[in-house]
């Protein structure tokens, strides 16, 4: 589990579960939970109680892990990501890259159907929030509606 993932799941559902966490990133309880601490001592994540998820401990994305979430979503480089040079494979046998549907199918086999469904929801907020200006990615300022 990565930091982009951790602070992509909080950003998606916030007070998600350290259960959750750990379910959705294939992780023992403990790590996903030691993962978080850390993250929450560098300032990025708060640890809540959340009575309404029957006690569990819960992540919330600070504003400081906001702005390091959309900084990495800024620096990202598909040409060193594993999984876009692993689908590099593909274009050399069937002469294109994977559409998005093959993608997801290949994803569906290797994670949890979970995992997934909270990344697709996590693509749609980043489609409804951020905007790209200037071949860079920025929050989207609520438009004041004049009465």
């Amino acid at each position: 589990m990565t930091v982009t993932h951790i602070l992509s799941m909080a950003y998606n559902a916030p007070y998600i579960s350290i259960m959750e966490l750990a379910e959705f990133g294939s992780m023992h309880m403990t790590t996903a939970f030691n993962f978080s601490k850390r993250l929450k001592q560098k300032g990025y994540l708060r640890i809540i109680e959340k009575k309404v998820k029957r006690k569990n401990t819960c992540i919330e994305l600070t504003k400081r892990g906001e702005e390091l979430l959309l900084e990495i979503l800024k620096n990202f480089k598909p040409h060193e990501n594993k999984f876009f040079l692993g689908a590099l494979s593909t274009k050399d046998l069937y002469g294109k890259l994977p559409n998005f549907t093959e993608l997801i199918t290949l994803t569906r086999n290797i994670y949890d159907e979970n995992l997934i469904a909270l990344m697709d929801n996590y693509l749609s907020m980043i489609e409804r929030n951020l905007i790209e200006e200037d071949r860079m990615l920025k929050k989207k300022i609520d438009e004041v509606v004049k009465q």
